[in-house]
């Protein structure tokens, strides 16, 4: 801080003023005591004032001098305290960035599981898919859309093979009753079985018995 005159003298409350109050209340003391008289009081006062001045203007010198020291060194605290902040800052940023990395990281792994799981389940029902492939081709020994083989196209002529043995079953069996009816006509006299024309009970049996046959015949095919 800059030295004003006032801070040396101002009438009453400068360093100076201060100090001649001091050493004329004591030279008074000294002077009414009579340790200082004539021309002595004079020379003294003189000296003592010139000892003021110097004194004040030095004691005002260092005022200002600590003022600026002061100043100065709560500047430098607050340069450190900001320093300190900064370093302290630098830190947490620092430590903010770690665990972001550590965070994306994670997430890197995680993101690489799940696309290994994926890939994991897409090969198995390709896998899956595949075998299920070769199973119908084993059971159907097909490559088109033509009659199966295989297992499937085995169920396939054993049905059928059971079908017509229906069909030649029931050929059979009608065969059977044209010769038993043919028999009882022969025992009884009769000269021929009964045809399509005659409108009796045995010609329709007759006829029913001959549709049988033909229809039976007609749909079955020998193995």
């Amino acid at each position: 801080m800059p030295i004003v005159i006032s801070d040396v003298t101002d009438g009453s409350a400068g360093a100076f003023d201060i100090m001649m109050s001091a050493i004329a209340t004591n030279l008074d003391l000294q002077y009414v005591a009579q340790r200082i008289a004539g021309a002595d009081y004079a020379n003294v006062y003189l000296g003592a004032m010139q000892t003021a001045l110097e004194q004040s203007i030095r004691f005002v010198e260092i005022q200002a001098s600590i003022a600026i020291q002061e100043e100065a060194a709560a500047q430098d605290l607050a340069l450190k305290q900001a320093q300190q902040d900064l370093v302290e800052q630098q830190a947490l940023t620092e430590q903010q960035n770690t665990l972001l990395a550590a965070q994306n990281l994670l997430n890197a792994q995680v993101q690489e599981d799940l696309l290994t799981a994926q890939v994991a389940k897409v090969t198995a029902e390709t896998a899956l898919l595949t075998q299920k492939t070769i199973t119908e081709y084993a059971q159907t020994e097909m490559t088109t859309n033509s009659t199966p083989g295989g297992l499937v196209g085995a169920q396939t002529l054993v049905y059928e093979g059971q079908a017509q043995g229906f069909k030649h079953k029931a050929a059979n069996d009608a065969l059977s009753a044209l010769t038993g009816m043919w028999t009882i006509f022969s025992t009884s006299g009769t000269e021929a079985l009964p045809v399509a024309a005659d409108t009796g009970t045995t010609g329709l049996i007759y006829d029913m018995i001959v549709e049988i046959y033909n229809n039976a015949g007609s749909a079955y095919t020998a193995p």
